[in-house]
């Protein structure tokens, strides 16, 4: 069975939500997952692969997992790597920010060169204030969780026939 690696950073939760669901359905795909904190990762040559998420933060990916990419670009350029992030403006802006989302990634991929990229919508603490609905196009009764489930999901099982 290949062991793949579930790695994330988050600060309220939601980034390891996803990475936990992520990982049930590689497990139930028949791959055997370990899921880890970014920060609790240590050799990573025993791994078959990985899955890597956080994140965006300031409009960019999550500096911890850039920094972890780029610490490790030896092991996951040698090995079937996915990225994921969550955003805001992804879930919930207008297609220009869920544009400017998808690019926040192609600093961690010109790495790495992943298999798979991922892009889910996010959580956000309390209602969005003016300053980001103006700038991304979020609807000012905006839910406070835009990650699509079905989503995540349907990605996971693609996921899993690209590691399989």
């Amino acid at each position: 069975m290949k062991r793949i690696l579930v790695t994330y950073w988050t600060k309220t939760g939601s980034t390891k939500a996803v990475a936990q669901g992520i990982a049930e359905v590689l497990d139930a795909a028949g791959l055997g997952t370990e899921l880890k904190a970014l920060d609790e990762v240590g050799d990573l040559w025993s791994y078959d692969g990985f899955v890597i998420g956080a994140p965006v933060n300031g409009l960019h990916w999550k500096d911890e997992a850039l920094a972890f990419v780029a610490s490790h670009k030896e092991v996951l350029s040698a090995k079937p790597t996915a990225l994921f992030l969550l955003s805001i403006m992804y879930g919930l802006g207008r297609p220009s920010a869920r544009r400017k989302a998808m690019g926040l990634l192609d600093p961690a991929a010109a790495l790495i060169k992943p298999r798979k990229l991922g892009f889910f919508g996010g959580v956000m603490a309390g209602p969005a204030p003016g300053i980001l609905r103006l700038a991304f196009g979020i609807p000012k009764d905006a839910p406070l969780d835009s990650r699509d489930w079905p989503a995540i999901k349907a990605w996971a099982a693609e996921l899993a026939l690209a590691l399989a």
